[in-house]
């Protein structure tokens, strides 16, 4: 009897400790420095730069991490684009925003990429690969989807890495992972 106690007991702490595992992983609140203009910070809800992730006004965030000699990159900028324009035209700006970070990129670098790829979202530059570092030397691009409650609590929703399998099924994974379909 002592032996099937001390087993259902284990058992019930596992099974306690089970949601505690499955939880969604806290993201750092990097601190965001660019060339971005007015329209860009307007969009974002800031004033000015620099700027924590949390700080933008929004309820989720998709941080997709990039680096402009990335030949991946450059072929998905196309996509990421349009998924901007996705989210723009079902009216969901106000709640999800998309940031790219370019990883070991300066601001010339994040400038050249802009404009080459016509990019219409905020891009930030990350010269001394810090971002890249503090996410586990992640591989370009890199896409995370965030929830932020605010400085110090955003939470991993959904991470991926690498070329889109397709624009609309990686949005639909982006919608369902932060409740908004």
């Amino acid at each position: 009897m002592t032996f099937f106690c001390r087993f259902l007991a284990a058992l019930f702490f596992v099974i306690m400790l089970l949601p505690a595992v499955a939880a969604a992983r806290e993201f750092p609140d990097f601190l965001l420095e660019g060339d971005i203009d007015q329209t860009q910070l307007d969009s974002l809800g800031v004033a000015q730069l620099p700027l924590h992730l949390s700080d933008i006004k929004a309820e989720y965030l998709l941080v997709e991490v990039f680096s402009m000699y990335c030949p991946i990159c450059q072929g998905e900028a196309e996509h990421v684009n349009l998924l901007h324009e996705l989210i723009l035209g079902d009216g969901l700006n106000d709640r999800l925003k998309i940031v790219g970070i370019g990883t070991g990129n300066t601001p010339f670098e994040v400038q050249l990429f802009r404009d080459q790829y016509d990019i219409k979202f905020p891009l930030f530059h990350d010269e001394q690969f810090e971002v890249n570092t503090a996410l586990g030397q992640v591989g370009t691009p890199h896409f995370v989807l965030l929830r932020n409650s605010g400085p110090d609590a955003l939470e991993e929703l959904l991470v991926e890495e690498g070329v889109m399998d397709n624009l609309d099924a990686f949005y639909a994974r982006i919608l369902k992972a932060a409740g908004l379909k």
